[in-house]
């Protein structure tokens, strides 16, 4: 933990995000994408070029992503890719 400037403690990001990251390739299908968040428990997914966890990051995709770009619209998830 760090100290403010009033000699606080505060704690920092670093102490408590998730270091455990799970990826998914750019390429996947969102049903696949969806399964794969539901059964880590998470909320997103870091997309990499192939979905291996060494490789850079190309975004994230997120449930809201999910919620707001497809089932707000009425689309079919299985006819995506």
């Amino acid at each position: 933990m760090a100290l403010s400037s009033e000699g606080a403690h505060i704690m920092l990001v670093g102490e408590i995000c998730n270091r455990n990251a799970v990826v998914v390739a750019a390429d996947a299908d969102l049903v696949t994408a969806a399964q794969l968040m539901r059964a880590q428990h998470v909320g997103f997914l870091v997309v990499t070029e192939n979905g291996a966890e060494r490789s850079t990051p190309l975004g994230v995709l997120t449930d809201r992503d999910i919620v707001v770009e497809v089932v707000s619209k009425g689309v079919d998830p299985l006819q995506l890719k």
